[in-house]
């Protein structure tokens, strides 16, 4: 029966999934982060055509630093969402926050075939030759995150994708500061210290608290990524009864693991927290007040620009891409969290 002029049209559901590919997205250099990228305008002349996905399946290890650390998993998903549509199947292996760990799962995939490995080092230089290796073999290796080795040409890395922890840590004080009135004190707690992430960040936020003379820092006990060990600091400064102003902290569920001490104890609306990472849950807590600030370290977007990049390196067998990446790291406040929340809903940051 044909449609009457005029009445309206039936409306068909389809998954993103689906849309993707009856856009022809899929293999076409669009998905999942990637597709912050389509909105960029044309360039002058036309970018050479990605090449389809490959027939049979790509293989991709990632060796995460840690899954406890909600951070890491996430940014799994997400590549694992873009994997699915690029025809790439990725095998985890988590190291656990432990360098010994982290050293057996580069043995295990040195010793098995694979297209391509990406790779978050807990622990600058550990196991280096290992991944040296590895690229030997052929394998492309995307660094993400912390350093493989220092200095970073000492592995053969395709690329780094990561953040600028350093400027981070910095505007992060910048915004804390002014809320400060440039003044007070301040507790810094530091992450995993033999992590080349928590080194920068500590770097960027004693570089922002050299600016400001007239803020105090009273603590900055190292937490290593450890919430149960947040906790035990936290009690221990509240005990002593120092008035704290402002904390910051090398990521978003230490500062939660905090923010939950100092709720107990009916201090949360006396501090004014800071944090690194900017998960799902760390942007909620902006919009509820938990959170003063957050500076956006996205896992999203950079575990699956590693695989983007992993891909390439195999189907477009590219070899012009920069050693390193820096991804964008804005503010999450008050005034623009709400936006943010709705791009995490959908792995876009």
């Amino acid at each position: 029966m044909s449609q009457k002029l005029g009445s309206p049209k039936p409306i068909v559901e389809v998954s993103r999934r689906e849309f993707l590919k009856a856009a022809g997205l899929v293999g076409a250099g669009v998905g999942v982060a990637g597709l912050l990228g389509a909105c960029a305008p044309a360039a002058a002349t036309a970018a050479p055509e990605a090449a389809a996905p490959a027939a049979a399946k790509l293989k991709a290890a990632y060796i995460g630093g840690g899954m406890q650390v909600p951070w890491v998993p996430r940014g799994i998903d997400a590549a694992k969402q873009l994997a699915e549509l690029l025809g790439v199947e990725i095998t985890v292996l988590d190291s656990e926050l432990s360098a010994d760990k982290q050293i057996a799962n580069y043995e295990d995939v040195a010793a098995d075939t694979w297209d391509f490995v990406v790779i978050q080092s807990i622990a600058v230089n550990s196991g280096a030759e290992i991944v040296q290796k590895i690229v030997d073999k052929g394998i492309p290796v995307i660094n993400i995150d912390g350093w493989i080795a220092d200095p970073h040409d000492k592995v053969k890395i395709h690329t780094m994708i990561k953040s600028d922890s350093v400027a981070m840590g910095e505007s992060l004080i910048d915004y804390l500061a002014a809320a400060m009135n440039y003044k007070g004190n301040l507790v810094h707690t530091q992450g995993l210290l033999s992590h080349s992430v928590a080194q920068e960040r500590a770097e960027g936020i004693k570089k922002g608290l050299a600016k400001y003379p007239d803020i105090k820092v009273i603590d900055e006990t190292p937490a290593d990524w450890d919430t149960n060990k947040v906790q035990s600091i936290w009690e221990g400064l509240l005990s002593k009864g120092d008035k704290i102003d402002a904390a910051v902290f090398h990521n978003d569920s230490m500062a939660d693991a905090a923010a939950s001490v100092l709720e107990r104890a009916g201090k949360l609306a006396e501090v004014k927290i800071g944090s690194i990472d900017g998960m799902p849950f760390a942007t909620d807590n902006v919009i509820n007040g938990k959170f003063f600030v957050v500076a956006m370290n996205s896992c999203c977007r950079i575990f699956a620009d590693a695989l983007w990049a992993g891909y390439y390196a195999v189907t477009a067998k590219e070899t012009d891409i920069p050693k390193l990446i820096i991804e964008p790291s804005p503010l999450i406040t008050k005034e623009n969290a709400a936006g943010y929340a709705w791009f995490q809903k959908h792995f876009m940051w």
